[in-house]
């Protein structure tokens, strides 16, 4: 064997020992992602496993019920780091058996299992874990008027927009548009919305959701007939353009000081809105937290307490219907808020196609509320 074969040889020994370290790392990140899931106990016992010491069918997550999968991929990578650590001459039979690992633990993980029971976590203390300016100011106002509520307007005229505003406006938290629906848009009008959102107390949220590439979305938000940045509080993003289109977006909302939602699931019967879509919303949003404050989703998905910074919104509301002739699906209040741990709720045509909408409104707003004490063990004060 000649130099040169030596020295291949060594080399690409060196490459498999540093795309085994590389492995490592992800799965000591994986591991330290998914840990919030387990109680302080279990964790103990999680991080016993590298010296063999408890099976896995022992731990328990921190509601009591075990969560089997989970575990025995936790296990199976302690285990495998053990060796990894001590059979490097095996290096390319133990990385493919890492990658396997790895692969098995992101579909499971896909799932983005639920941090604790919400019982114990009031909006006060969540929003301390948030780091948007909007974020924080949309908390106050939920906390101040307890509304958790926000109407879909979806109205094509000047008037109709306005005078739903001042009706609904002392109910609500946020008021959802669609800008490019008015046939007879000016600024005058988003002038006059924003004067109501100050009387009234609540939030702007402008339902563009951007999906294109950074370059057009930073356009599309700044510029054009309708300049969204300049008077809406709120925008939202679709995340199928990656996080560099999220960015650009960002570079235009701390300009103007405003917010953005992600969208992780969409409520519609054939979305292809999936867990996948939902971590990948979670990932670009951790990433820009002084910009991204919540997600519109149907279900809650915090992987870890930090995650609880952020505002879960639903669309698809509705206490009388369970869907239309378009596919939507509807879902009561109190379901979104007490079994998939909702925030906001999102209602359109059950309050603006009845005749007295502020009524309609005060019914859901109240519903929401008292769905979200229910599912908490404290109190306001």
């Amino acid at each position: 064997m000649d130099d040169k074969t030596i020295e291949q040889i060594e080399k690409t020994v060196q490459h498999q020992k540093a795309e085994l370290e590389d492995l490592k790392k992800k799965l000591d990140q994986i591991q330290r992602y998914s840990q919030p899931v387990f109680s302080t106990t279990a964790s103990k016992e999680i991080q016993e496993h590298t010296s063999g010491s408890v099976a896995p069918e022992k731990i328990v997550d921190k509601s009591g019920e075990k969560d089997q999968t989970i575990v025995k991929l936790k296990y199976r990578i302690a285990h495998l780091i053990r060796e990894l650590e001590k059979e490097e001459k095996d290096s390319e039979k133990l990385k493919y058996r890492v990658i396997h690992l790895v692969r098995a633990l992101d579909e499971e993980d896909h799932r983005l299992i639920p941090v604790g029971p919400l019982s114990e976590i009031l909006f006060e203390e969540r929003a301390q874990l948030c780091k948007s300016a909007v974020g924080k100011e949309l908390f106050g106002i939920i906390i101040k008027k307890q509304s958790t509520l926000c109407v879909a307007a979806d109205v094509t005229t000047k008037k109709e927009l306005l005078d739903l505003a001042r009706e609904i406006g002392p109910e609500i938290c946020m008021l959802k548009t669609h800008i490019d629906i008015i046939n007879d848009f000016d600024q005058e009008l988003v002038k006059e919305l924003s004067k109501i959102a100050q009387e009234h107390n609540f939030i702007i949220f402008e339902d563009r959701k951007f999906a294109d590439i950074g370059n057009v979305v930073a356009q599309q938000y700044e510029h054009g007939v309708y300049k969204v940045a300049s008077w809406a509080h709120v925008s939202n993003a679709h995340v199928v353009a990656g996080g560099a289109s999220v960015s650009a977006l960002k570079n235009v909302a701390l300009k103007y000081n405003r917010g953005l939602l992600l969208i992780a699931g969409m409520s519609t019967a054939d979305t292809t809105t999936n867990n996948k879509t939902a971590a990948e919303a979670l990932s670009i949003a951790r990433q820009n937290t002084d910009v991204i404050f919540g997600f519109i989703c149907q279900k809650r998905f915090a992987t870890t307490n930090n995650d609880l910074g952020f505002l879960y919104c639903a669309p698809g509301v509705h206490i009388a219907t369970k869907g239309d002739n378009f596919g939507q699906n509807y879902n009561t209040p109190e379901y979104l808020i007490k079994e998939k741990g909702i925030d906001v709720i999102i209602v359109g045509r059950g309050i603006t196609q009845e005749n007295d909408k502020r009524a309609a409104a005060k019914l859901y707003r109240e519903a929401a509320w008292k769905a979200y004490e229910s599912r908490n063990t404290k109190k306001h004060k």
